[in-house]
Order: C-alpha cells, then structure tokens, then sequence
C-alpha cells in the first residue's frame, strides 16, 4: 500500500469523480484508474462501484477513506510541523465570514498569521449561512466564522451538527446603543427603550426584521416607536450615517469596540436595559482540520481574547 493510492482516493471522492480529480492531481485518469485497482486487489475488497453515472464508495471503500483520511491528515501535519521548524510553512486556506464585523476579525487574524508565516496563502470571502453546508461540500471555504443570536443559534447549530460541520463559540458580545459626543443621550450608562424611541435608528443590517431586532423593535412598535429605522447593510457605512444624522446606531458592542479607533468621531457604547446577546461560532470539518488551519484557529482565539475578557 501506498500513499499515492490513498491521496487518490481521497481525491476521487472529494471531486466526484476519476476525470476531476485527474486534472486536480495534474495527473492521467489511468493513472488513478489502475492505482485504486491495485489497491482493491492488496485489500480484497471493491472501493469505488464504477458506472454509466460516475463511480460511487461502496461501504467498503467508505471505511478506508474515513481512515485514508486520518493517515493523510496526519501525514499533512508532519509536513507541515518540520516546515514549521524550518521556518518554511506554506499552504493555504480559505476562510468565510458573516458580515463586516466577521470579516474584520478575519482580516486582522489573516494580517498577524502573514506576519508570522509569510508563505501561507489566506483567502476571505463572504458567504451565507444558509449554505453553511454548500459551501464545504463545494470546498468553497475551510472554516467560516458566523454571527448567531438567541433566535437563529439553535437552528444554525442542529443544522450543523446534522451534516457532522463542527460549531465552536469563539466570543460572545450583545446590542448596544452608540452616540456621537452631540447626541443628547451622550454621557449616559444605560437607556430603556422608552428612552430612545424619540430618535432615529441606524443599523449595519440590511432589514429590521433580521432576527436580533425583530423583537427588540416589535417591542418599540408596541410602545409606539413611529421614527425611521434605516437599514444600510453594512456596519461602517451605518456608523458614517448615525455621525452624519447624530442619529442612534445599533451595533453588537465588540464591532463598536473592534472599529472606533478607526474613525476621528468615536461612538459611545450606552447599554440597553433588555438584553439582546450575539454569539460568534467558528464552524468547520473535524476530520479535514490541517495544521494550516489549526495555525489560523490560534492567531484567531489570539487576536480576539482582549475582546473576550473584557466581554
């Protein structure tokens, strides 16, 4: 048995079929073809079902993957360890995110894990958790970090767990209210909602109803809140908006902390007397977790602790 056979194993089914991965291996279709042949004849058992449609994992080839797996996830780390100790790691990864206040953290991670191993290769993109499990069985993304709240956090995680992507609460922050120094409930410690109502709302969202206000202004409604609530989509551009307007902006208080220094007018945090908490979940695979990835998940928990504490 060879690791090459394993390698290609694991690629055929990652890529669905033998053609695929042949041309993501940079190598002939026989050539995988007649090396998984001649690893069914060493083990005496049929691994790939080959058909009209594409060859399928019999029950059999399925152990040996999930153990191929293992075999070559652990030989990626001793690779990338002695890299490591050479001052020489290289890989990639590709990291998706939830939201401005996702992304940022994100980027600032990618900045301090380039500083350290300047030959990984990091890549952000957006994507929606709704396709949490579409974008790992497309292998769009390694790992993604999602914005959850008390409404969604249930829902997110069973759908998660059903389809074996792992969740891991990274932060943990909530709703606050943030003015600018002209704003008239500047100075204050804490605010009910009777005493915000006579004010403008921005928010980085792009609707109100997402799930986190949802309640928050249905209860506003109930109490007769008739002000505006502008949805801008984006976080900064919300805060550009409530400086401009000297207008209230809703923001999770870790994004408030994580950007004012950014900005030559900094928000003031006031706390809401109803609490509305937020959570921040790393998602990801187990049992493709590479030492890549284990490098980022550090920088990551590294850059965000100071932000954990004081929460």
């Amino acid at each position: 048995m060879q690791l090459t056979q394993l390698e290609y194993l694991i690629a055929v089914e990652k890529y669905g079929s033998i053609s695929r991965a042949a041309r993501e291996m940079y190598t002939s279709q026989s050539s995988i073809s007649t090396s998984i042949k001649t690893l069914e004849k060493e083990l005496g058992v049929e691994l790939l079902r080959r058909g009209p449609k594409g060859v399928q994992i019999t029950a059999e080839g399925q152990y040996i993957l999930d153990n191929a797996k293992i075999i070559d996830k652990h030989i990626s780390n001793i690779r990338t360890v002695q890299k490591e100790m050479d001052g020489k790691v290289r890989g990639s990864i590709t990291v998706g995110g939830l939201g401005t206040c996702c992304m940022h953290i994100l980027g600032n991670t990618a900045i301090y894990l380039k500083n350290r191993y300047p030959d990984i290769q990091v890549s952000l993109k957006g994507f929606n958790p709704n396709q949490l499990v579409q974008e790992f069985t497309e292998d769009s993304i390694d790992m993604g970090l999602m914005q959850v709240n008390q409404f969604n956090e249930k829902y997110l995680r069973a759908k998660a767990e059903y389809e074996q992507i792992s969740c891991r609460e990274l932060l943990k922050t909530h709703l606050v209210v943030a003015v600018n120094p002209q704003h008239p409930l500047y100075g204050r410690k804490k605010v009910t909602l009777e005493e915000i109502m006579p004010y403008e709302i921005s928010t980085g969202f792009v609707r109100a109803e997402n799930l986190v206000y949802w309640s928050l202004f249905n209860k506003m409604k109930e109490l007769g809140y008739s002000q505006p609530i502008t949805c801008l989509g984006d976080m900064v551009v919300s805060r550009l908006y409530a400086i401009k307007r000297n207008c209230i902006q809703l923001v999770p208080l870790i994004s408030l902390e994580l950007t004012n220094w950014l900005f030559s007018i900094p928000l003031s945090p006031i706390e809401i007397d109803q609490r509305y908490d937020l959570k921040f979940l790393l998602v990801y695979r187990e049992e493709t977790m590479d030492q890549i990835q284990e490098l980022f998940v550090k920088e990551l928990e590294s850059y965000i602790k100071p932000y954990r504490e004081a929460e």
